[in-house]
């Protein structure tokens, strides 16, 4: 009766565990279906995957790649270094060693950045446990005392117990056992004083392992079942497939093969749960060996050949799958042999017993006959499989070196195209000179590329008259041939152009300057041996204000605007009828080598205060966006500039940037934009 009632305590109290489990995952997962995506989000996702990680790795897997993704979304650098080492911690269990070993690194950069030591010691750490298991032991060992230096100055005794388990396994791999119990005594000092029931079993294990190295085989068989024990008590999963291997061995030695049989077929169970390659490759070459011991040379045959194929599987993925296929032939190839041997038995059941041992004889030959070729054809594979993998690193090597000089070339265009950029800044004229002249105005400057074909131009000067002193502006907003660097070309050509047209030759009306910039324009281009036929579009005004001398300090009321334009208009809004766009016609034709060329006409128009006008590239109006796609035409430009009449000079400026902005989306731009509004 007593028996019983313990039972059914028992039953409960694990009954009571798993539903708590479950209720703990349960509530994460509701959690982050309805968390905001922020920091918290990323740690419950972090979470939720340790907790699937072990026995779960796939579903795991998949919880740290919403982690690290969101963490990217929200530029959150901490989420990613613990998202990418916990995708490491993954790819390790699965032994996919060079996927964990990338993660890692990642997670070490951004700790690095971050200045985490915390953080920077954790991937040491788990960089060289992957080291040890890829065989790289002296870097494995530089690695581990990186990470012990950083936490012995922290004065983190629990990793530092962690640091000296990890030494005293690579020395143990080394052959330097004393050195190796040295530190797994250290380790499991600190544990033991921390009471760090997961340590204490991991170093009980390490410690039973040296002793069966040393052939104490009662010494390690006391260690190995104090560390199963601590891990049959956490669950962990991982640590019991250890242990069970060990455990496992050490009976073999022993001699003791029922209960070996019994513990490595317990590793094989758990390796096949946690879908761990490494383990599979371990569980199999010992029950091999067991097999071997026990005289059942077929059954051990069979886990050689298991064992064999998950080896491949860790450090050559394509071997992994003629490996397999071979084993499935080797099998259909038997199971042949075996019916048709048995189905000759029976035909001879009344033969005697010399027919009966030629027949076994024959049956043993074509057995080994059959291994003989399945091992040529795998000997034979892999040293094809040699030879393909020394191509491709050839072929690797030749690509990057590629690679290099494209990279090189690249890095000398794009520091040329950016001096351009600044020789083009030069230019243009200086915010000082924009500002000072452009008190009531604005100039939206957006090239497509890292120079631009579209530039603007400023020049102003002070008339003397009888009673009065007129100061004139004159402003252009102009469009050269192309964009980029061809158009950044042609745009000094055309600015100079008209540098030299009010400099040099002293013109101030913007029809004569017109006329004379294409004349220097195509001069300039007639010098080239080939044709070229580039040029400019523009809108030139020039801004003359009737300033009487008796009120030079008082804010002018009426302008004079005159204007000419090449293929671009310019657009007027009267301060007495906001509602309404007046548009001032270019001349057809653009500044550069065409047929039939005509002068330009120039208009002149009175400004009254309030009045604004408009000079624009056709950037703005020939972007395409919106929900169709489409460009975005004169008629709805025309129609924004009326809505915003409103608005100061600066607010119409980010008012348009916004909607040029909006309308474009993900677009691209498809050509420099710039646009001129001044208020008078």
């Amino acid at each position: 009766m007593k028996t019983r009632n313990i039972l059914y305590i028992l039953l409960l109290v694990a009954c009571f565990s798993f539903q708590s489990k479950a209720s703990n995952l349960d509530s994460l997962s509701n959690y982050i279906s309805s968390a905001s995506e922020d920091t918290t989000k990323v740690e419950a996702l972090i979470k939720l995957g340790k907790k699937l990680r072990n026995g779960q790795v796939d579903s795991a897997t998949k919880i740290f790649e919403q982690a690290l993704q969101l963490s990217k979304k929200i530029k959150w650098k901490k989420g990613e270094a613990l998202a990418y080492g916990t995708l490491a911690t993954c790819k390790s269990i699965q032994s996919d060693y060079p996927g964990a070993i990338e993660y890692y690194y990642n997670a070490l950069a951004i700790h690095e950045e971050l200045n985490n030591l915390d953080g920077v010691a954790v991937m040491y750490a788990g960089l060289g446990v992957l080291y040890k298991n890829t065989n790289d032991l002296e870097k494995a060992l530089e690695l581990h005392n990186k990470a012990l230096e950083i936490d012995l100055k922290r004065g983190d005794t629990a990793r530092t117990s962690l640091h000296y388990g990890n030494i005293g396994v690579v020395y143990k791999h080394l052959q330097d056992f004393d050195k190796a119990l040295e530190y797994y005594g250290k380790a499991l000092e600190i544990d033991t004083k921390n009471n760090n029931i997961d340590g204490q079993s991991r170093h009980l294990g390490n410690i039973g392992v040296i002793h069966k190295n040393l052939e104490n085989y009662e010494e390690a068989i006391t260690y190995y079942f104090k560390a199963l024990e601590i891990s049959e008590q956490q669950n962990d999963l991982e640590g019991i497939l250890i242990k069970s291997q060990n455990i496992g061995n050490l009976y073999i030695l022993l001699g003791k093969y029922a209960k070996a049989e019994k513990y490595i077929q317990r590793a094989l169970d758990l390796s096949k749960q946690l879908g761990s390659l490494n383990g599979l490759y371990s569980a199999y070459s010992k029950q091999t060996t067991l097999y071997e011991h026990m005289g059942k040379d077929k059954e051990a045959l069979k886990s050689l050949r298991l064992a064999m194929a998950y080896k491949d599987s860790i450090f050559n993925e394509e071997n992994k799958k003629e490996i397999l296929r071979q084993e499935v032939n080797f099998e259909f190839e038997k199971k042949q042999a075996i019916e048709q041997a048995e189905h000759e038995k029976e035909l001879a059941v009344a033969a005697s017993e010399q027919k009966r041992q030629q027949l076994f004889l024959v049956f043993l030959a074509v057995v080994l006959l059959a291994v003989i070729i399945i091992s040529f054809i795998i000997y034979k594979s892999l040293k094809n499989s040699n030879k393909q993998k020394q191509l491709i690193e050839q072929q690797k090597f030749e690509v990057e070196q590629q690679k290099i000089i494209v990279d090189n070339k690249n890095k000398e265009i794009t520091d040329s195209i950016i001096y351009a950029r600044r020789i083009q800044q030069a230019i243009l004229p200086p915010k000082e000179v924009l500002s000072k002249n452009l008190e009531n105005g604005f100039i939206l400057y957006k090239p497509k590329d890292v120079v631009s074909g579209d530039f603007y131009w400023m020049e102003s000067s002070n008339i003397n008259t009888n009673e009065a002193l007129e100061k004139a502006v004159f402003l252009a907003a102009a469009d050269c041939t192309g964009h980029g660097v061809p158009g950044a070309m042609v745009s000094v050509v055309c600015n100079n152009a008209l540098n030299r047209a009010v400099r040099e030759f002293k013109l101030t009306n913007p029809a004569e300057i017109l006329d004379k910039v294409r004349l220097l324009v195509i001069e300039t281009f007639e010098k080239s041996e080939e044709e070229v036929n580039d040029g400019m579009d523009i809108a030139l005004c020039s801004l003359t204000f009737q300033i009487p001398s008796s009120e030079l300090n008082e804010s002018e009321t009426v302008a004079t605007l005159q204007y000419a334009g090449a293929n671009n208009a310019l657009y007027m809004v009267k301060t007495n009828d906001k509602e309404k766009l007046v548009e001032i016609k270019p001349n057809k034709q653009p500044i550069g080598k065409v047929d039939n060329p005509e002068p330009f006409t120039q208009h002149t128009i009175k400004l009254q205060k309030g009045d604004t006008i408009y000079m624009f590239t056709d950037g703005f109006a020939d972007q395409f966006g919106g929900k169709k796609g489409k460009k975005l035409m004169y008629k709805p430009f025309k129609n924004l500039l009326l809505s915003i009449q409103d608005k100061t000079m600066n607010e119409q400026k980010a008012m348009l940037e916004q909607y040029f902005e909006d309308w474009k989306g993900n677009l691209e731009q498809v050509d420099d934009v710039c646009v001129i509004g001044v208020r008078i």
